[in-house]
């Protein structure tokens, strides 16, 4: 079964049955800094496609983050148009209280002149 390697594990693997077929070697300097090399790059790399893995998902997250910040914003954007038809209505009650309370007459109902379009 052949399973795929990058160079500093084929490296290491190498080194290691270099050593095995010739024991003298296990304590070459040389050979000795190679598999140290191979195993720290494997480290590396190992720490690195963490980091990779993390910004995806970090990007994931600000992505959905955005995208409910749109959400809120258009929310917001309607409850604030809700808002002013209220306080549209509040002022126009105002007025009818002002004025009612002006009035000398008997009155008891304001009849609006004109029923606004939006009103509706």
């Amino acid at each position: 079964m052949t399973t795929h390697l990058d160079g500093k594990e084929l490296e290491k693997q190498l080194v290691n049955n270099l050593v095995q077929s010739k024991p003298e070697l296990a304590n070459d300097p040389n050979v000795q800094q190679t598999l140290a090399i191979a195993e720290k790059t494997a480290v590396l790399q190992s720490g690195v496609t963490q980091i990779n893995d993390g910004q995806k998902q970090l990007l994931g997250v600000l992505n959905d983050l955005q995208n409910q910040m749109g959400k809120l914003e258009s929310s917001l954007s309607t409850s604030s148009e809700g808002l002013d038809k209220v306080s549209g209505g509040l002022k126009d009650a105002q007025k009818f209280l002002s004025d009612f309370s002006k009035s000398k007459t008997t009155e008891r109902f304001y009849i609006p002149q004109k029923i606004p379009d939006d009103a509706v």
